[in-house]
């Protein structure tokens, strides 16, 4: 199960997001997520979506956003390069999956694992009971019956 930050947002991209977009020792590192927020993106969705696509295409998007940085116009830093090295930060399991070119090639998707399965399944089994326990409440309250504490009267 993923785990929230600070802010609420999946902890799953803090890796790639926290990263310097370059190591330099002499200066104040820029992270992913500062470069993104300066360029007016929402960090976690541009993370969400570059790991969502092919490692080729995420490097070459990266890479573009980085040469647009104005701390990275001078061109002494190699936007394809640091693209590369924090692509590789992303979550791998969210990656898309390629679709195969030749005809009659077989399509392998990823197998639903038990511990996924036993997640689903509690999910479904808990979404069921809160649907029952609102059914419940509707109809007593429909009856006239009310959860409201009963007094006694002396």
């Amino acid at each position: 199960m993923a785990t929230l930050s600070v802010f609420g947002a999946n902890q799953e991209f803090d890796e790639f997001l926290y990263a310097p977009v370059v190591d330099e020792a002499d200066k104040m590192p820029l992270s992913v997520l500062s470069a993104l927020t300066r360029l007016n993106l929402d960090p976690w969705g541009e993370a969400s979506a570059l790991s969502r696509l092919p490692q080729d295409t995420a490097i070459q998007r990266l890479a573009g956003l980085i040469a647009r940085l104005p701390a990275m116009s001078s061109g002494t830093i190699d936007s394809a390069a640091a693209a590369a090295r924090l692509v590789a930060l992303l979550p791998a399991r969210t990656r898309s999956i390629k679709l195969p070119t030749k005809p009659g090639a077989k399509l392998h998707l990823p197998r639903l694992t038990s511990k996924t399965a036993v997640t689903l399944l509690a999910v479904l089994l808990l979404a069921a009971t809160a649907l029952l326990f609102a059914m419940s409440r509707e109809q007593a309250s429909q009856n006239g019956l009310h959860d409201a504490p009963h007094t006694r009267k002396l």
